[in-house]
């Protein structure tokens, strides 16, 4: 075997290892592959990513303009959550409501104080409050979240505990515990649907191919058994929407998605 035979299975070993728990995973829930597309993320996403999704059956693949540093993005883009949480031992009923209510209150100004330091403005918080509950009597204690009802905790509580356990009391219910969660929301994003977006840019743009004037360079790239073939290299930035860039060797049939994509 040459060098580049070996690199190369050592590639083929890795994306086995990646499609496996893909189609695992996907087919467990009930999911046909074949009807959706592969996303691919991180610096060397899209050297495995064809490959990838040749393995699972799946005939489409999307890259992000910032895929190569997706998660520092998405980082940035994510919510600040802030939570607050304080002991209890009092019964759920309707004496108890307004004490309970205010320790929610108190609980959600000790998360705002925290997110403020961390430079969020009031009305970009955003609240969800928690109550740990459990029967008297038993140490099975279920954290339920607040509905848009209202005060529903003892509705809710007796649904999760007859999905947990199977059956209900006729007991007092104890509070554990007030939670209440707060988040600092870093970015509203209104977009439309991924398929949208295509289907206009497609529709707005065409679909055309690119001039072998527009070629960066060409390479010598491995491309298995035994094939180096000459590969034509673009630049993203350099491309129109709907270019369609071909290699030089027109019998791959291969298409150059992104430059994201390590060549050799």
């Amino acid at each position: 075997m040459t060098p580049h035979d070996v690199a190369f299975g050592f590639l083929e070993v890795a994306n086995e290892n990646m499609a496996r728990p893909v189609r695992q995973l996907t087919e467990a829930k009930g999911h046909i592959l074949s009807n959706h597309r592969l996303v691919s993320f991180g610096g060397a996403g899209g050297q495995c990513a064809c490959s990838v999704a040749e393995i699972l059956g799946v005939d489409t693949v999307l890259i992000h303009r910032y895929s190569s540093v997706l998660s520092a993005y998405g980082m940035a883009l994510a919510d600040v959550v802030q939570e607050a949480q304080e002991p209890s031992s009092c019964l759920l009923n309707d004496e108890n409501e307004s004490v309970l209510q205010a320790k929610f209150e108190s609980l959600k100004n000790q998360a705002v104080r925290d997110l403020q330091l961390q430079g969020f403005d009031e009305e970009d918080i955003v609240f969800e409050e928690y109550l740990n509950l459990r029967y008297q009597g038993t140490e099975s204690g279920i954290m339920v979240s607040k509905g848009s009802n209202g005060w529903d905790f003892k509705e809710r509580f007796c649904e999760l505990h007859k999905r947990e356990f199977g059956f209900v009391f006729e007991k007092n219910i104890i509070v554990d515990d007030v939670r209440v969660r707060g988040i600092g929301k870093a970015m509203e994003r209104k977009e439309e649907f991924i398929d949208d977006q295509i289907d206009q840019l497609k529709a707005k743009n065409g679909i055309f191919a690119v001039g072998l004037d527009q070629v960066e360079f060409v390479k010598k790239s491995y491309w298995g058994n035994g094939s180096i073939l000459p590969t034509n290299v673009y630049r993203l930035e350099n491309l129109a929407v709907g270019s369609l860039p071909w290699f030089l060797n027109l019998t791959l049939s291969l298409l150059l998605i992104s430059t994201s994509l390590p060549l050799a």
